[in-house]
């Protein structure tokens, strides 16, 4: 992310051109030059980090770290640091009265999972994700976290993670037992 734009010249060739020609052939001025254009190198390079580590795109883990303090979110290790960021991007996602779209939204934010359906009866909420790879234990916790934080106390939360898989099948002549086995056509 560049926000300022300065990688045209180094800070040296920019404070030189607004001094005379002549004080780069006096060694003091030539170093007093160097070491004001290595700091103003430096402060542009701080301040675009600075101004990039405002947005969760950017963030490194430190900075991350920081701001899953401030939002009171416990730190854990055994997440990437890509989990974490779409934890909290989820976490972000809109305050106040909750609907299907907020909850497809959230539910959207982690890879490899999208919202199929939302439907409530009475007061229960059925939820149905399609995981197209494989998620950790952890991201389904955190998707059913989410969704319960943001509902009402009264309503019950069940969420079915479906699976996709795809594959050969052969159907033999006989079958001595199976379980139910579901197959849908996309």
């Amino acid at each position: 992310m560049l926000v300022f734009n300065n990688q045209q010249r180094s800070g040296y060739e920019e404070v030189a051109s607004y001094s005379p020609r002549y004080y780069k052939n006096i060694k003091e001025m030539d170093a007093v030059f160097r070491m004001a254009g290595w700091l103003i190198d430096l402060m542009a390079h701080d301040m675009e980090h600075m101004v990039s580590y405002q947005f969760l795109k950017y963030m490194d883990d430190h900075v991350l770290s920081r701001y899953e303090v401030f939002l009171g979110i416990t730190k854990n290790n055994d997440r990437t640091l890509k989990e974490r960021k779409d934890y909290v991007n989820a976490l972000l996602l809109g305050a106040g009265k909750i609907s299907a779209d907020r909850i497809e939204a959230i539910v959207d934010q982690f890879a490899g999972c999208v919202c199929e359906d939302v439907a409530l009866t009475e007061d229960l909420l059925c939820i149905s994700i399609t995981v197209d790879k494989g998620i950790s234990l952890q991201t389904r916790e955190n998707i059913h976290d989410l969704i319960k934080a943001k509902l009402p106390a009264h309503i019950l939360v069940d969420i079915a993670f479906d699976n996709v898989m795809s594959a050969e099948m052969y159907f033999g002549g006989m079958i001595e037992q199976v379980d139910i086995l579901e197959i849908k056509q996309r």
